[in-house]
């Protein structure tokens, strides 16, 4: 079906990224409600720097996510394959977002034991999310991407793989700070303006 646009109208991307900055908006909001839900109730949380890093990591790749799609602008066709692809990440991080705030029924709310208690899901969810973001650019372009963008995901990929089989605590405290650090480097290095 072609698309028409008179003056006023929406652009087919302007359409396309209303969903995808609702399903960010949301990821971003259930963090930052998560987070300040945690502070009202510190005196009952068991505090774990981890998690506190992880949320960290995720607030700014729930941002960058958003901010990375307005490339896609200029594409003139799309398809429901490449809007679906596109739309994997953002369901990704919001569940990642999300798992990385629930609140466990008993208390206090020991973040360490939450963190372990959720780790195969949160670095499976991970691994999902990072391979699904290849497949924009592999349906539009048949290239994998930016061999800067491709390098760093595929970092991502093993050291979640890795986060997967292993339950070492220093690991997963080590995994957490590199992780932040690279996706500094990463948006400052590939997303510093679009």
């Amino acid at each position: 079906m072609e698309w028409t646009s008179n003056a006023g109208d929406m652009t087919p991307f302007e359409h396309i990224s209303v969903l995808l900055s609702i399903v960010v908006g949301f990821a971003i909001t259930t963090l930052l409600a998560g987070a300040v839900r945690l502070i009202h109730r510190r005196n009952a949380v068991v505090w774990y720097w981890p998690t506190l890093l992880w949320m960290i990591t995720m607030l700014l790749l729930d941002v960058q996510i958003w901010w990375s799609r307005f490339s896609w602008r200029t594409l003139p066709t799309w398809t429901f394959a490449t809007f679906f692809a596109m739309l994997l990440v953002p369901i990704g991080a919001f569940a990642l977002s999300a798992l990385l705030v629930a609140e466990p029924d008993e208390k206090p709310i020991d973040q360490r034991k939450e963190y372990f208690a959720r780790r195969q899901a949160f670095f499976g969810i991970g691994v999902f999310t990072i391979a699904a973001s290849f497949l924009p650019d592999l349906l539009v372009t048949g290239h994998w991407g930016h061999p800067l963008d491709v390098a760093v995901k595929s970092t991502w990929i093993v050291l979640d793989c890795l986060a997967l089989v292993s339950a070492n605590e220093r690991f997963h405290k080590g995994l957490a700070i590199v992780t932040l650090l690279m996706t500094g480097a990463y948006i400052a290095l590939l997303f510093a303006a679009i």
